[in-house]
């Protein structure tokens, strides 16, 4: 979490949002990981520190006044990799992010 604060407070720079004519950011909390397929050693102990995730990203959201979308609250992660999405997943997570993109 201290790597994205960091990277929030670059983004939000006088210098950065100068050079890049202002903008706003959406950070957005991928859903908590699963512990299976041929990776699951990659990610041992990766479900229960993911799924701590959402409450500090939409609190560091709040903190630096930009939009915050967790997702997942639209989509979970496959059960075959444990980290990437099946297809429908997808396009609910594109809808989301529009919809959150507007809302900023």
């Amino acid at each position: 979490t201290a790597g994205m604060a960091g990277l929030l407070d670059i983004e939000l720079s006088d210098d950065m949002q100068e050079r890049h004519g202002g903008f706003k950011i959406l950070l957005i909390c991928a859903p908590p990981v699963k512990e299976v397929g041929l990776i699951s050693g990659e990610f041992f102990g990766g479900r229960s520190k993911s799924q701590s995730l959402s409450g500090l990203f939409a609190a560091m959201a709040e903190a630096h006044d930009v939009g915050f979308l967790d997702a997942g609250k639209f989509v979970e992660v496959s059960d075959v990799g444990g980290v990437h999405y099946e297809r429908e997943a997808h396009l609910a997570l594109g809808k989301a992010v529009g919809a959150a993109v507007e809302a900023l």
